[in-house]
Formats: structure tokens, sequence, C-alpha cells
């Protein structure tokens, strides 16, 4: 079950997209989904669908739920990648500039590929981002690991967005 910390940010969030042109451009927080419930889907994705479908929070997506089941591809095994995915145990939640991320069916932990300069499926590392989707949600998509991650640089719009809101540091700041 999502926290009501993570309805409140949401909630913050949609009604701050309005006030700046390139937050609306850039970024977006739809409402809530309720779609049926396959049995092979995440509590916590759905979960957080409840709160809202999807996310485009600058380079972060979460996928919405027409779109997800499309993106599953992601978790095929591919042919002398380093590490070995299958759809039984990742589910393809989203993307961080264009790299999939995934939640592990076994435990609900989001993992995902650091940038090492090589294409996400040719790289050898497969790192933990959060020990939940939720904690991904507000810690690195609204909060300091936003800037790790994402590799983002002074002007970011969703990094205004969050130092606005008092969830990140200005990056001069760090």
């Amino acid at each position: 079950m999502i926290s009501s910390e993570v309805g409140a940010v949401v909630e913050t969030i949609r009604s701050s997209l309005p006030l700046e042109r390139e937050w609306r451009m850039m970024n977006s927080m739809p409402g809530p989904a309720r779609p049926p419930a396959p049995p092979d889907v995440p509590a916590a994705y759905l979960d957080f669908l409840a709160v809202a479908d999807g996310f485009i929070c600058g380079p972060v997506v979460l996928f919405d739920s027409a779109t997800v089941p499309t993106m599953q591809f992601y978790a095929d095994h591919q042919e002398d990648a380093p590490v070995r995915l299958t759809p039984e145990t990742w589910f393809c939640a989203g993307t961080v500039n264009d790299e999939p991320w995934f939640i592990d069916r076994t435990d609900e932990t989001v993992w995902g590929f650091p940038d090492t300069g090589v294409t996400w499926w040719m790289s050898d590392r497969f790192d933990q981002l959060a020990p939940s989707l939720e904690r991904f949600f507000l810690g690195v998509v609204c909060g300091p690991a936003y800037l790790t991650l994402t590799a983002a640089e002074e002007g970011d719009q969703w990094c205004e967005l969050l130092r606005r809101l008092g969830r990140l540091p200005g990056i001069a700041d760090l």
C-alpha cells in the first residue's frame, strides 16, 4: 500500500506543474487509474497507479497502465548480455534517460543500469536503485538521488521544480 506521503507529494507536484510553462511541457503527473490487476504485475506498481497513472519527471518515466504491458520486452534476455534478465523475475516499470528500470517481482526492489558509457543491455552493472517503488519515487525521483541517477545539470526543469518544493538543494549548493 502506498503511503499518504506519496499521495501528498503527487498532489503537490500536480498543483505546481501549471506554475511554469517549462514544467508543464517537460513533466507529467496524470490522475489515478484502476486498471484490471493481472496476476503478473507487482502490487507496488498497481498501488502507485491508484495515485498516478504513470509519470514523466524529467528523464524519469513510470509507464502508464496502457503502455506498461507493451514495454515488458525490456526484460527479455539479450544474447551475450552480461546481466541475465527474464520476464519471470523482472517487471519493466519505466525508463531513466531512455534506459529501462525494473521492479524485482520477488521482493519489489527497484533496479536499473547506471550510466557506464555503454548501452544498458551491454552493461555489467545492474544496481539496486531503491528498496521499494515508494522509496524510489520519494528519494530518487523526488529527492536528492535524482541528481546522481540522471546526471542532471543546472537548468534541468525537474530539478527546478523539486528545489521550489524544498525537496532538492540547488545543484550549486551540493
